[in-house]
């Protein structure tokens, strides 16, 4: 048995080489679940150390992570 982690990673070395034949014009691998991180942030500290949302995400987009949009949660309200 394969973890999901291992059948991924075989999946895009796979892609990487059908994509790279001149008889292939796409590639695309389903099925797999994406990872998700779901970041909590702490809006007083946050504003007693000057950091910012910006500064997060690209902290997290640094570790070669995408980012989405994503929604805040302020005051108990999704924004």
């Amino acid at each position: 048995d394969y973890s999901l982690d291992q059948l991924n990673t075989w999946a895009e070395d796979l892609e990487d080489k059908l994509e790279d034949l001149e008889e292939v014009n796409k590639v695309e691998i389903r099925g797999v679940p994406k990872k998700e991180l779901r970041i909590s942030l702490d809006l007083p500290k946050m504003e007693a150390r000057e950091i910012s949302f910006q500064d997060v995400a690209s902290a997290v987009q640094s570790e070669n992570v995408s980012v989405s949009g994503g929604e805040v949660l302020l005051d108990g309200l999704r924004r």
